[in-house]
């Protein structure tokens, strides 16, 4: 193999790992399991924005 080979390879690979780990986070923050956690985020948000004290 030459090193333009090598280089070719390299990129493929890189782009194949990326797309993976993508697809991955994206599954993981919209799956259904989360959704209570990310509501209850919201609600401590929009407590905080609605706090006269604050």
């Amino acid at each position: 193999m030459t090193f333009d080979d090598w280089i070719s390879l390299s990129k493929q690979v890189s782009l194949v790992i990326f797309f993976v780990t993508f697809v991955g986070i994206v599954f993981w923050a919209f799956r259904p399991a989360n959704r209570n956690r990310y509501e209850k985020i919201g609600r401590q948000l929009q407590d905080e924005d609605n706090d006269p004290n604050a």
